[in-house]
């Protein structure tokens, strides 16, 4: 008698299952806002914000990953300047007001 050839049994592929992926929830905080104008750190510039505890470490890191130095002027009392990028200047001020 003639038997077919013997081969393994054919099962199809064995595949972890197919999950969607994982997405972290998304919070919506507060929003925060700074007022003012020039680069002065002291009155006529504020920061609002949701906690001073969620604020301030983001301001701390703002101050210590910048360019910008914000110096008073020269002979003239109360006159504040930024020397450097502008935006960064601004961070600066910020975490002047708000860190000390």
């Amino acid at each position: 008698p003639i038997h077919p050839p013997i081969h393994p049994p054919i099962h199809p592929p064995i595949h972890p299952p197919i999950h969607p992926p994982i997405r972290p929830p998304v919070h919506r905080a507060p929003s925060t806002g700074v007022s003012g104008s020039g680069a002065s750190p002291s009155a006529g510039n504020s920061v609002q914000a949701m906690e001073d505890s969620e604020l301030h470490p983001l301001l701390v890191a703002a101050a210590r990953c910048n360019n910008a130095t914000v110096r008073l002027r020269e002979n003239t009392p109360d006159s504040w300047h930024v020397i450097g990028d502008p935006t960064e200047g601004a961070l600066m001020v910020a975490a002047m007001q708000k860190c000390g």
